[in-house]
């Protein structure tokens, strides 16, 4: 990470954070770490599919305010904490490898026991599970087919043990160490007993697993085994027994990963559909809602338009009476004038009356 030297003494030294943020703590990573091994079956999924994206995205979210919560003296990103988990990913594969290399030349290691424990809980955090629980039936199966082809055995039955010394630098992986450095990661087993937590001091299970012969020695003719005179098996023969074992393990890790794959799969596929389904029916129940919302406010707008005609009808009413009450009007002075005329017409009538009335008097006097 860094060109300069740096001092390994402290499981501090190696935690290096952002320019402008204090690096982080011991307690830190292990909260990372503990936090990462939790999620690490759906971490691990390489689905590219929305749903399990946005699951990981989520799993980081909840890694990092789980972080924040439990140590808030520095607030950390979701960014800071998946680029720390990165360096230490590479860091553990370098240091272990340089660790294995400086052993097996016989050099002492500025790396404590401390440090390495934790380098090696990363990367079994790392690697499949399943290469691991796996192992140790693939190497007695391959024992048992390689076994009475091979005219190495004693006739005395002694044990044979299996040296790996002239070949270790044949299979090792290349692609998990930085140039320049030699690891030796033999083997799948030499993976997995690193994983595990085992001691680096020890070899590899192809080197440990000694095997008890029982079975009578036979002599084969193969011209491509070589066999010293010291009963150990030749390089050529070690490198084909590695291959054979390396591919039936593979072949193993391959189908156990792809039925927990598709399973793992399933699973997420089946939680996708629930989740749809969900999402379907809450939209309905909106449509309905919404659906309901609109029947009242057209109820409200029919009212408004029957309040509306009534008003109408009402000023149309009033209107009329205004009307009428107008013409009554104009029709009282008309009818006073004739009145007037009428008392005078019966006043004269009234007076000539009188006169005739007057007049047969008088008349009736003078007869």
């Amino acid at each position: 990470m860094n060109d300069q030297p740096a001092d390994y003494s402290s499981i501090d030294s190696f935690h290096v954070g952002r320019r402008r943020k204090p690096n982080f703590t011991e307690h830190e990573v292990l909260n990372i770490i503990d936090q990462y091994d939790t999620y690490k079956e759906l971490l691990h999924s390489r689905e590219a599919s929305k749903s399990v994206i946005a699951q990981k995205q989520a799993i980081w979210k909840q890694i990092t305010d789980n972080l924040n919560a439990t140590y808030p003296q520095v607030e950390r990103t979701v960014d800071d904490v998946r680029r720390k988990w990165k360096k230490l990913q590479s860091e553990a594969k370098r240091e272990v490898a340089a660790n294995r290399a400086a052993q097996a030349s016989g050099a002492s290691t500025s790396v404590s026991n401390k440090q390495l424990n934790l380098y090696n809980r990363i990367l079994t955090i790392c690697r499949p599970a399943s290469v691991s629980s796996h192992f140790p039936h693939a190497v007695l199966q391959h024992q048992q087919h390689v076994l009475p082809q091979q005219s190495t055995i004693n006739s005395n039955h002694h044990d044979v043990s299996f040296n790996e010394q002239s070949s270790d630098k044949v299979d090792s992986p290349s692609s998990d160490l930085p140039n320049g450095v030699s690891g030796q990661l033999d083997s799948p087993g030499d993976e997995s007993a690193s994983l595990l937590g085992n001691d680096d001091n020890s070899t590899s299970p192809i080197t440990n697993y000694q095997t008890t012969s029982n079975i009578p020695s036979q002599q084969t003719h193969n011209p491509t085994i070589a066999i010293s005179c010291n009963g150990q098996i030749s390089k050529r023969t070690l490198d084909k027994r590695r291959k054979l074992l390396k591919s039936s393990v593979n072949q193993q890790n391959l189908n156990h990963t792809n039925k927990s794959y598709v399973q793992q799969q399933n699973s997420l596929r089946y939680e996708s559909l629930i989740k749809r389904k969900r999402t379907l029916e809450l939209t309905s129940q909106k449509l309905l809602n919404d659906k309901q919302v609109l029947l009242i406010e057209k109820k409200n707008i029919d009212i408004k338009i029957a309040t509306n005609e009534c008003e109408t009808k009402r000023i149309a009413i009033e209107k009329r009476r205004v009307e009428l009450a107008s013409q009554k009007l104009q029709n009282e002075p008309q009818l006073s004038t004739n009145g007037n005329n009428n008392n005078n017409n019966n006043l004269s009538d009234q007076e000539d009356h009188d006169d005739n009335d007057s007049l047969d008097d008088m008349s009736d006097f003078n007869e």
